[in-house]
């Protein structure tokens, strides 16, 4: 038996939809701006000079302040708020930059409903390092550990991208201030579509290594029926020692949210699909992430858990919204996992988030469609089968096999917003075998293929053993190699002293260990001392004589402390056996750039670029000296490819002003030049127009030798806070003063 169900309170408005997505002409994604209001409780004062030194590490990260929580205001104030939205026929996806990188609400207008938590008000809880944390929608946060530290005072660059398909994206992105990576949050929608398409992204434009984790963070309503559908068995918890079993934990099935008494939050070990999902069994509907779990390995449950306890933590972040649970992605298996980026590079990975319902419970979900397959513990019986849809899938087949045998098939159209129910058989030919479902288009394309094993196992899970925390005995029993490991875990975790004793000891063992002498190197570097970094690299070449990552940070220390011809020669003496090679170009690049020789500066970049197409400051640095050298087209495509790989760079678009205007000052090209003040509000807005936007651009072109350039800049910046009316960034002043000094303007 099957028969099809109806999403309820589908208008005649939404039918024609159907009608017009059928036929093939969905209309292009619309976008609009303007502003939102939100009743808030806002705050009147932060510290002025944020915490710096060890006894105050937890309370916040230099240069974020931290709020004073005296001056918050008692009761919610209505607050403006810049709005940028993007609609298709299905979805209204909203942000408001000055919350950071958040899908502030996803409207689904088939259900009527948010998709994500969807406070009434915005009410910081004292949660991330600054004191000052709104709870809800979908937001992304890393390179480190803490949650949206840019609320309030500093909004996100944003970016528009419209595509040939009729989608259209909005970018979102924010260059930290701790680690000074940047993180961009790319939300697409696309026509015919019902799901919010969102990649996540961190570059490293730096010149050393970094650490960082990055996540996705989705809050979702709860109810009685609200559980974590998540394929995993096993799971770790933020003690790294909590391994356990899931769902089931000391005879407790906690997927259910009304099962927990306590706060919950634990990571899959074990993942062996590639969907996530809170899915409310009351209302029949659920929140649905699609990955690679390959890739984005980790997936975390979060409650406050259910009952008055919960209830009495909620009351900090909310007035009247009631519970909420947290489904969360990350690139690595947990939050407190953390690894190395090197200069140049960058990573991320796109996920596919929806809402699905009528299909009385959730089994698996593809980017395609949402499944939920019931099937009796004993077999002959019958199976229950629902599935919907996030576009309109006509002629579609379903089919259900048994042990590679086809026993039951369906045509159906698939759509949003509709469950197909259908009932299977199930033989006794059924008994013991794997059942495997697949859901083709009519094109063949397979939009889902799931497999139920007898036992209920999941052959196709992989154990993350290497996310567990390593144990290991006392030091003195320790291998020199044991040390190191245990030292680089230290590292890993940020607990700089407890790495540096591991490295110490190693050392003790055998003073020339060169991993070890490479990572104390880089630890002195990392704090510009650079006698010991410089001692420390040496004697790893003393060892190993061609390293390429000695070679190359030894290079940096040098140019830095401007001994270019010992820079030159550690550059040189790079291999195309490392993996510095790719970056050697660039780095004599930047030294003839200080020189000014723009004939080899311009020959090396340009073998760079080609080399290392993906690397923005090696494309940066190209379309500069393209520009400089008389080469405009040349410079313009290529700024065009900076802005196609990176929306938000507030560089690409301060090169377009240049090539625009002379150079008369930046804030005088408004009234001069139509093209230039184009591309100088674009240049604002990738700044945020923010102090710290401005003072990352300029440092952008201070490495380049750019010093008149990055001196505009700083005056752009000291002219945006004057025009506020408030007084001049001290750092602006600061860095102005030593561009004046490096142009000899005593």
């Amino acid at each position: 038996m099957t028969r099809k169900i109806p999403a309820l309170g589908a208008a005649v408005a939404f039918g024609l939809i159907m009608l017009i997505v059928r036929a093939g002409f969905a209309e292009p994604v619309r976008f609009s701006q303007g502003k939102r209001e939100v009743p808030t409780y806002t705050f009147g004062r932060s510290e002025i000079v944020a915490p710096l030194f060890k006894p105050l590490e937890n309370m916040g990260h230099y240069p974020y302040t931290i709020l004073d929580w005296d001056s918050r205001a008692r009761r919610p104030v209505p607050v403006q708020y810049d709005s940028l939205v993007l609609e298709n026929e299905y979805l209204r996806a909203e942000f408001l930059p000055e919350l950071g990188g958040r899908i502030w609400s996803a409207y689904d207008k088939v259900a009527g409903r948010e998709i994500f938590y969807h406070p009434t008000v915005i009410k910081p809880g004292r949660y991330n390092q600054r004191g000052g944390w709104p709870v809800g929608n979908l937001e992304l946060y890393g390179p480190f550990d803490a949650h949206m530290l840019t609320w309030p005072g500093e909004p996100w660059a944003w970016a528009l991208q419209r595509h040939d398909d009729g989608s259209a994206s909005v970018v979102l992105s924010h260059v930290d201030h701790f680690f000074r990576d940047k993180i961009s949050l790319e939300v697409t929608l696309r026509p015919g579509r019902a799901f919010l398409e969102t990649t996540i992204r961190l570059q490293n434009k730096n010149l050393v290594p970094n650490r960082y984790m990055l996540w996705t963070n989705a809050g979702v309503a709860v109810t009685e029926g609200s559980r974590f559908v998540y394929p995993m068995t096993r799971t770790i918890g933020h003690d790294s020692s909590a391994l356990n079993t899931w769902p089931v934990i000391s005879g407790v099935d906690l997927s259910w949210n009304r099962n927990n008494k306590n706060m919950l939050g634990v990571f899959g070990l074990d993942i062996y699909d590639d969907f996530m999902s809170i899915y409310d069994y009351k209302s029949d509907y659920g929140t649905i992430c699609f990955k690679n779990h390959l890739l984005a390995r980790g997936m975390k449950t979060w409650t406050f858990g259910s009952g008055l306890t919960a209830l009495r933590h909620m009351a900090v972040y909310t007035d009247k919204d009631g519970l909420y649970m947290e489904t969360q992605s990350g690139r690595f298996i947990w939050d407190g996992n953390y690894e190395f980026i090197d200069p140049g590079k960058s990573d991320g990975w796109t996920e596919f988030w929806y809402g699905a319902g009528r299909l009385g419970g959730l089994t698996t979900a593809t980017r395609d469609v949402a499944v939920f397959l019931d099937v009796p513990e004993r077999r002959p019986g019958v199976a229950q089968v629902a599935v919907t849809a996030t576009g309109l899938f006509p002629q579609s087949t379903l089919e259900l096999l048994a042990d590679g045998k086809k026993i039951w098939s369906s045509i159906q159209e698939l759509s949003v917003g509709a469950a197909f129910h259908g009932s299977i058989p199930l033989g006794g030919e059924t008994r013991g075998a794997v059942l495997n479902l697949r859901v083709l288009s009519a094109d063949g394309r397979t939009l889902m293929d799931y497999r139920a094993y007898p036992d209920g196992s999941h052959p196709n899970a992989v154990y993350a053993g290497d996310s567990v925390p390593r144990k290991f005995g006392a030091p003195e029993t320790l291998q020199v190699e044991e040390l190191y490991q245990k030292g680089l875990g230290h590292e890993k975790f940020g607990q700089i002293a407890d790495a540096e004793a591991a490295y110490q000891m190693a050392l003790s063992r055998d003073p020339l260990f060169s991993p070890v002498q490479l990572r104390l190197g880089l630890l002195a570097l990392d704090r510009f001392d650079y006698g010991i970094a410089t001692s420390h690299l040496e004697k790893v070449l003393a060892r190993d004589p061609t390293n390429g990552d000695a070679h190359y940070f030894l290079g940096v220390i040098c140019a830095g402390s401007g001994k270019r011809l010992e820079a030159e020669r550690h550059f040189y003496r790079i291999l195309p056996s490392s993996g510095r090679f790719e970056r050697r170009d660039y780095m004599l690049a930047l030294l003839a750039l200080g020189e000014g020789d723009w004939e080899d500066a311009g020959r090396k970049l340009s073998r760079a670029a080609s080399a290392t197409p993906l690397d923005l400051a090696v494309r940066q640095a190209h379309a500069y000296a393209l520009r400089k050298t008389g080469h405009p087209e040349e410079a313009r495509k290529e700024c065009d490819e900076i802005l196609y790989m990176d929306a938000t760079n507030a560089f690409a678009q301060t090169e377009r002003h240049f090539a625009a205007g002379s150079g008369q000052p930046l804030e005088r090209k408004m009234e001069s030049s139509e093209p230039a003040a184009e591309a100088l509000g674009l240049m604002d807005q990738a700044c945020s127009r923010h102090p710290q936007g401005y003072l990352e651009l300029a440092t952008e072109y201070m490495r380049l030798s750019a010093w008149e350039e990055a001196g505009r800049i700083l005056d752009r910046g000291l002219e945006s806070g004057r025009s506020t009316g408030g007084n001049p960034y001290p750092l602006l002043l600061y860095y102005r003063a030593y561009v004046d000094d490096r142009q000899g303007n005593k």
